[in-house]
Formats: structure tokens, C-alpha cells, sequence
């Protein structure tokens, strides 16, 4: 049984030689392929194209360092401009704090002067809201007849215009704010002015309606539209009788009856079934 054995070891052992052989046989056959010589790559040429590889990757390298240098320059230069402006920053705050003029005691004296002035626009300004408050406080405490008497004592409230000559043209002076002292009149001298008070031309037009061309209407108009070719025999509807009856729209006939009734909300609606009549 031991040569048995030993037989069969040598066998199996002979037969994995020759199985691995084959194999590597197998593996180095390789099946020819034609390429022309266009498509030849010699070993001159390899070596050229990878020299040609290597200097674009040197040129490649050579740019960025050369653009990392660039970059580093630059930031130099605009650190060394800010350190500056820093620089110049810090000297002429310096000269302002100590560059008096030449006289300490001169521009002392300006300060001084204005600390002074400051502390009276300061107390003055905290005495005049105490003021309003305790106004407000005494007035919260007054009946309403008391507040109407003293606001017109005080000239507050609505004001009285002036009354208007025939045909004068009317001038807002604005919806601006428009500042108030404590006797309740304009800071300003020109807002006091009557805007309501008619003008040379506006008493010269008023004179029309009486007097000698007291029954000339044509006159009658409002300054400057005299002449005019637009102009219409109409001035205002205070002279006008807008009660009368004989116009087309009052009219009662066939024709306003079928407009109204046409009007929207006019006529009843027409019920479910019910035939419309036109």
C-alpha cells in the first residue's frame, strides 16, 4: 500500500507540472497584430514625446511659482500702504491733540466758551419740556370751555379768513411745516402775511360788479381770462340755476324712460320664468 501511495503522489505531482506548463504556454501566446509604420511608436520617439511631457510640467511649475511670487509682492505692497495710512493716521491725530495754534490758553478759552454754551442750550432745553409737561398737567385739569376760551385768547384753533373780493383767485401758501413761537404766529415774517387779501388786479376785476358795469357780464371774469379765445360765458355756479327742469336729462320720455330703465339697479329683477321686457 506505501508504493501505492508513493505512486500516485508521483503521478499527481507530474500531472500539476504539466498543467502549470500548459498554462504559462497559453499565456505567453499572443495573437499577432499588424501596425503600420505610420503608427509605429520607436523608442526615440517615445522618449521625445516624454520630454516634451516634462517640459510643459517644468513650464507648468515655473508659472505658478512664478504667480505665488506675484501674489506674495503684491501683499507686500499693500500691507506696507495700509502700515502707512496707519502712520499718517496716528500723526495727525497727534498733531490735533497737541496743535494748539501756538496759545494753549487761547483755545482754552474757545472750549470754555463752548462747554458754556452747551450746558445753557442743554438747561434751557430740559426747562422748556418741564414747561410742556406742567401745561399739559394744568390743562388735563381744565374743563372744556376753560381750554376753548384760553386757545382763542392764544390765537390756537382755526383761524378766520379774510373775506374774498368777486372772482379773486385763491393761494395756499403750503402744507409745510411751517414752525410756531409761544404767542402761536409764524417764526417766520413772511408766513404772518394775509394770503387772503386781494391784489391790485383782483380789486381792479372785483369793481366790474358794480358801478357803472354793474349789468356787464362779459367783464365779469376772473382776472387775466378776459379776451380769451377759450373762454366760456360761465364763471361760477353761484349765478347759475341748477334747479330747472327743462334740460334733456330731466326730460320725461320714451327715450330717458328706456335709458333708466336700462340703468343699473333701476328696475326690478326679472323673476325664474318670468319674460324680460325690453
Amino acid at each position: 500500500p506505501v508504493a501505492e501511495e508513493e505512486e500516485e503522489a508521483a503521478g499527481s505531482s507530474e500531472w500539476e507540472y504539466e498543467t502549470d506548463s500548459e498554462e504559462e504556454e497559453a499565456q505567453q501566446l499572443v495573437k499577432p497584430v499588424f501596425v503600420p509604420k505610420t503608427s509605429r511608436a520607436t523608442i526615440e520617439e517615445r522618449n521625445k514625446i516624454d520630454e516634451e511631457y516634462e517640459q510643459i510640467e517644468a513650464a507648468e511649475e515655473k508659472r505658478k511659482e512664478q504667480r505665488k511670487k506675484e501674489t506674495r509682492n503684491i501683499v507686500a505692497i499693500e500691507l506696507k500702504k495700509e502700515q502707512e495710512a496707519q502712520r499718517d493716521k496716528e500723526k495727525r491725530k497727534v498733531k490735533e491733540d497737541t496743535d494748539s495754534g501756538g496759545d494753549e490758553e487761547e483755545e482754552y478759552d474757545k472750549w470754555r466758551l463752548r462747554e458754556l454754551k452747551r450746558l445753557k442750550r442743554d438747561r434751557e432745553e430740559r426747562e422748556k419740556f418741564e414747561k410742556e409737561k406742567l401745561d399739559v398737567i394744568r390743562r388735563r385739569t381744565m374743563t372744556d370751555e376753560q381750554v376753548m376760551a384760553e386757545d382763542q385768547a392764544m390765537g390756537k384753533g382755526k383761524k378766520k379768513r379774510g373775506n374774498m373780493v368777486f372772482m379773486q383767485k385763491y393761494h395756499h401758501k403750503g402744507a409745510f411745516f411751517m414752525e410756531n413761537d409761544e404767542t402761536n404766529k409764524f417764526k417766520e415774517a413772511i408766513y404772518n402775511r394775509d394770503y387772503n387779501d386781494a391784489t391790485e388786479e383782483d380789486r381792479a376785476t372785483s369793481k366790474l360788479s358794480e358801478g357803472p358795469y354793474a349789468g356787464s357780464k362779459v367783464l365779469q371774469v376772473r382776472r387775466g381770462e378776459f379776451g380769451k379765445m377759450g373762454r366760456t360765458k360761465y364763471t361760477h355756479l353761484a349765478d347759475q340755476d341748477t334747479t330747472k327742469q327743462d334740460s334733456p336729462w330731466a326730460a320725461s320720455d320714451s327715450i330717458r324712460k328706456k335709458f333708466v330703465r336700462k340703468g343699473g339697479g333701476m328696475d326690478h329683477a326679472p323673476r325664474p320664468g318670468e319674460k324680460k321686457t325690453l
